[in-house]
Formats: structure tokens, C-alpha cells, sequence
């Protein structure tokens, strides 16, 4: 059986990396015995961390146990011939959250081949690079095989964070690729014998600096999802709420519409969102100059609103105003974009599949303590995939200077069925 996967994880707060020790590897002859583990210090400028858990993975039918605690010494007990696995350490944050996982590899030979057939993997090596630097081709250095048990190899990418992949075969040299600023990770390469057991195991540790991109690939934030559980406020006027809940990725509202003619964003159901930046969880002010904007995408599911006076809108809120965009019902349904109290509308009728995004600026307001939100623009697309093809839109004709605390908002009227997602659309690379 291989040995389990580890994510090896980062996190940047205003620049600052965690970054975990090196990967290290124990792997032992037929009837050896494995050295207690104490990890190098993580690398914590910051002093992010706040606690260590460890993780303890093994083959199967192994019975061996780990005791220690924090960086160690860890000592692995009653690990036998054929046993292998991964010991690890989560470094946490004060929530709670994994910032960053240390490695440590760990094997002894099947018994059968005698005290020479033990495989024995080359020493663990490193690549960091400078942001947005490229990361140098990896040729593993030869495992010691006395007995020829090598019969193939097989690499694979050992990280939770971003895209990236690598291509190459044997003992390389292999390409790491689709790595972005930021991102750490491990090249694994297993040995494998005729019957594909991993016999031993090597590990390159990778990773680019942290640091603001000139190309654009760092201009728009991942994709949040919004959840019921992290509604923060509500403000219901009409007192139109019945019930609200999650099915699977889908907010599932249940409630009344407001009287005839009621139906825009300040007659609905508004639940508050802290806008936070999807990469770590941090709050964002979009007063602080590090956004210009907020793009939301959604797409219904069976009730959508298309009685008079329902409606499904979202938005950039300050407590008394802002910028929304979606769809509602007066006369007829109609795509909306605009502010809290007044949005323009053109009519359209959604269709099974339809995703829908809208588009708020949302930036620092000439170094002051304002921010200028808007325009907003809502466009409806036929399906999610590529090539996009819009069906219609509609934009708001004004944007506000405001100040105070910014959240996001969900507005609801009638029964609808949801999924929604944001972005946050960064300030410009230089490109000059």
C-alpha cells in the first residue's frame, strides 16, 4: 500500500509566510528500528501559530502507534517489517485553522530479502523561489536498490492549494507547473516493485514566495461560497422570513413577498455577510484600497422568484445603502441592477442552467475613510461552461460614496432556491 497523502499548506497574511521544515524521511532495513522524530521549526514571522496537531498515517494492516506532542520527539512504537506511513504536524492558527503541515516520511523493509535488500531513497531536497520566479526542473538523485527490487517509479504532487501539476517519468527530471505566488507543496516520488508496492519513498519540497503578481493571474480572488451559517445580521422589514436553510451548496429561502409594487432590494429579506478574502479568511474593507470590486454568481434552482414582488438580489451594503444586482418579478420577471431602494430592470426569463453575475465596484475613495460602490451590472449567461454567451443585461446608472462597516447582502422575497458565489476583484498588477 502507498503511503497516505499529506497536504503541505500556506498562508499569507499582508504578505507574511508559514512556511513548514523540510521534509525528512526514516526508512529502515528488515527488522530495523525507526529514530524518534523532533521537526525543525516552521518558518512563522508573523507568529500565526498558535498550536501543533499531529496526524498519523500508516498502511492498512500496520499496527503501529505514535506518542509525542507539539514538534516532538515523536517516537513510532510497534511498527513492523512492510509497515510504512506518514507522520505529520498541522500547525494551527487561533481559529483553528491548518496554516501549514510539516512531513516526515517513514518505512522499514519487507521482510525476505535479507539485511542488503532494504531500498533506501536519496536524501530530501529543497526549491523555494522569489515571487513569480519559475521553479527549476527536479532530477531525483538514484535510490540504493542492492537486490534490483526498483521496477518503476511513480511522482505525484503533495499539496491542498492551488493548481499545481507535474509531468515527467523515472527519476525525472520532472516539471512542476500551474504553481502561482504563495503556493508550497511536495514532489513525491514512490519506488515501486513489480507488483507496484511502494518500496521506498523520496520528497522535494517547492515553493515561490509570496508577493503581488505583474502578469494579472493574481487580480481576482478564488471563489467563496456563501452559506446560511455565516450570516452575521438580518434586517427583515415586511417580516417576510418563513424559514432559511443549506441543501448541499443551495440556500433554500422560504417566506412571503411584500404588497403589490414592493420590489426592490429595501422591501426584501436582507441577511448580512463579513466580505472576507476567500484566500485566508481575513476581513476586507473595501475603504482600504486593496479591492476594486465584488463579483457575485449564482444560479437557481427549482424556485426562482416569478410571483409579483419576489425577488433575489445581492449586494455591497453599509448599513444604509448600496449597490444590488439579480432578479425579480413586478409586471414581468426582469434581470435588476441598481441601488437599495430604486433598480433598473429588463425583462427576462430565466432557463434551466442560466448562471447569472454581477458586477459592483467597489473601491477606496481617494484615500478617505469612504468607499465608491457601484456601478453594478448584472449579466445572465445560457450555462456556467465555455464558451459564454450572454442572454441580456442590465447595468445601475449611478455609484454612491459611502462609509462606515461594508458587508455583503442577500436579499430574498417569496420561495427561492440559490447557490451563490463571490470573488473579489483586486487592485491592478503593474504591468507598465
Amino acid at each position: 500500500m502507498g503511503v497516505a497523502r499529506v497536504a503541505v499548506t500556506r498562508v499569507t497574511r499582508d504578505y507574511a509566510v508559514v512556511r513548514p521544515p523540510l521534509p525528512t524521511t526514516d526508512f529502515q532495513s528488515s527488522g530495523g528500528t525507526l529514530g524518534a522524530k523532533t521537526f525543525d521549526p516552521f518558518v512563522d514571522p508573523e507568529r500565526v501559530i498558535a498550536r501543533y496537531e499531529v496526524v498519523f498515517k500508516k498502511n492498512s494492516s500496520s499496527s503501529a502507534t505514535v506518542s509525542g506532542s507539539k514538534r516532538g520527539p515523536y517516537t513510532i512504537s510497534s511498527a513492523a517489517d512492510g509497515d510504512q506511513g506518514v507522520l505529520a504536524v498541522n500547525a494551527k492558527d487561533k481559529d483553528g485553522n491548518t496554516i501549514a503541515t510539516a512531513i516526515h516520511v517513514w518505512g522499514i523493509a519487507s521482510a525476505g530479502g535479507g539485511g542488503d535488500s532494504t531500498v533506501t531513497p536519496p536524501a530530501s531536497t529543497t526549491n523555494y523561489v522569489a515571487a513569480d520566479a519559475s521553479l527549476s526542473g527536479k532530477t531525483f538523485s538514484a535510490f540504493t536498490d542492492a537486490d534490483g527490487i526498483i521496477d518503476n517509479y511513480n511522482a505525484s504532487i503533495v499539496s491542498n492549494l492551488g493548481n499545481a501539476t507535474e509531468s515527467g517519468t523515472g527519476l525525472g527530471p520532472y516539471t512542476i507547473s500551474g504553481a502561482v505566488n504563495g503556493e508550497f507543496g511536495v514532489l513525491k516520488l514512490d519506488a515501486r516493485d513489480s507488483s507496484n508496492n511502494v518500496v521506498a519513498t523520496a520528497v522535494h519540497a517547492w515553493g515561490i514566495a509570496d508577493g503581488v503578481a505583474t502578469d494579472g493571474s493574481q487580480d481576482f480572488s478564488a471563489w467563496k461560497l456563501l452559506n446560511t451559517a455565516d450570516i452575521t445580521s438580518t434586517s427583515d422589514p415586511n417580516n417576510l422570513e418563513t424559514s432559511k436553510g443549506m441543501s448541499g451548496n443551495e440556500i433554500r429561502f422560504r417566506g412571503s413577498r411584500p404588497g403589490s409594487g414592493l420590489d426592490d432590494p429595501n422591501d426584501g429579506c436582507l441577511y448580512n455577510f463579513t466580505i472576507k478574502d476567500p484566500a485566508d479568511d481575513s476581513t476586507v474593507d473595501p475603504a482600504a484600497g486593496e479591492i476594486i470590486g465584488i463579483q457575485f454568481y449564482f444560479k437557481f434552482g427549482t424556485n426562482l422568484p416569478q410571483q409579483t414582488a419576489a425577488q433575489f438580489v445581492c449586494g455591497v451594503w453599509n448599513g444604509t445603502n448600496g449597490m444590488f444586482g439579480g432578479y425579480k418579478r413586478d409586471t414581468a420577471t426582469r434581470l435588476a441592477a441598481g441601488i437599495y431602494t430604486n433598480t433598473l430592470v429588463t425583462s427576462y426569463t430565466n432557463s434551466s442552467g442560466n448562471a447569472y453575475l454581477v458586477d459592483i465596484g467597489a473601491a477606496d475613495a481617494a484615500a478617505s475613510s469612504a468607499a465608491i460602490i457601484g456601478n453594478c451590472q448584472t449579466t445572465v449567461f445560457d450555462d456556467s461552461g465555455s464558451p459564454a454567451r450572454s442572454a441580456a443585461r442590465v447595468s445601475g446608472t449611478s455609484a454612491l460614496s459611502l462609509s462606515g462597516t461594508f458587508t455583503l447582502a442577500l436579499v430574498f422575497a417569496g420561495d427561492v432556491d440559490v447557490t451563490v458565489y463571490y470573488r473579489l476583484v483586486k487592485a491592478p498588477s503593474d504591468p507598465f
